[in-house]
């Protein structure tokens, strides 16, 4: 039920436990400007909090418990994955808020069941949402018309652009999916984006980017993926060769994952316990 922050170079926490939410909290993004954070759970609510002074600045209420969050590339709506936490078969809706007013922009409807992820393209045009009905939806959340729909084949946990043509997508049977949105297919040729990028100083003291990755998390192991391995010469094929889908570092949470975000290289997670962790990825890769 409570909010921490912490210090992700020392892994301290900072200041006192925030506790707005009435019950779990299970949601948790960060505003692209990183000023804000903001929180959901099993209380319907939404809390928005400074980043700086860990004061609740803002909140908005939602029609069912929020099980996933996610703020536009320009930080000015905030989109909500929704579901009953006690009834799997109810289905599940995503609302679209004005960031600063709390004010419904649109209601989604179609998931049959929970939605568990929810994310805008690097654009802001389109907005995925994945459900335990084992299906992605992408909409254009200026109209809340949906554009396509993909048949995943086991209840989605996370979904996520890596650009604004292409998902990736993690479900409960363990599987990591990466699609094309144009055709509505899966990609089995290396992805060309991700999540976050981590890069190393090289010898002539100018940064050099090392990989391309995305996080997924299956019960309380985060996993993290190679996308792209760009540190590696040659041409594009042998490139492509290298690369590879499977986890290449995991994390265990104290309890298992309900959300997680990346800003930069740094990941967030919240966990059914309620708490909330802030990870280095450079750490976790060494």
């Amino acid at each position: 039920k409570t909010i921490r922050f912490w210090d992700s170079a020392t892994g301290a926490a900072i200041g006192s436990p925030v506790k707005a939410h009435s019950d779990w909290v299970r949601a948790v993004a960060w505003s692209p400007c990183g000023q804000w954070l903001a929180s959901g759970g099993d209380d319907k609510m939404v809390y928005v909090y400074d980043a700086k002074t860990f004061e609740v600045k803002s909140s908005l209420r939602g029609e069912n418990a929020i099980f996933s969050l996610a703020f536009s590339p320009d930080g000015q709506l905030i989109a909500t994955g929704e579901g009953n936490p006690y009834n799997s078969r109810e289905a599940g809706a995503v609302r679209i808020y004005c960031a600063s007013t709390g004010q419904v922009k649109r209601a989604l409807t179609g998931h049959q069941n929970r939605v568990s992820s929810v994310h805008f393209s690097p654009d802001g045009k389109r907005l995925v949402s994945g459900s335990w009905d084992k299906t992605v939806m992408v909409w254009d959340p200026s109209t809340g018309e949906q554009l396509c729909q993909l048949n995943v084949g086991a209840a989605v946990t996370s979904v996520e652009f890596a650009d604004d043509n292409t998902l990736v997508s993690a479900d409960r049977s363990g599987k990591t999916k990466v699609w094309n949105i144009a055709t509505g297919e899966e990609k089995t040729e290396a992805l060309a984006g991700s999540k976050f990028a981590l890069s190393k100083q090289g010898k002539d003291k100018h940064k050099q980017q090392v990989g391309r990755f995305v996080c997924t998390a299956e019960g309380d192991l985060l996993l993290i993926h190679l996308l792209a391995d760009v540190e590696e010469g040659g041409d594009k094929a042998a490139k492509a060769a290298k690369t590879t889908r499977a986890p290449v570092a995991f994390f265990r949470a104290p309890s298992p994952i309900q959300a997680l975000d990346c800003q930069g290289a740094e990941i967030a997670l919240g966990c059914q316990s309620g708490a909330v962790l802030l990870l280095r990825a450079a750490v976790l890769l060494t």
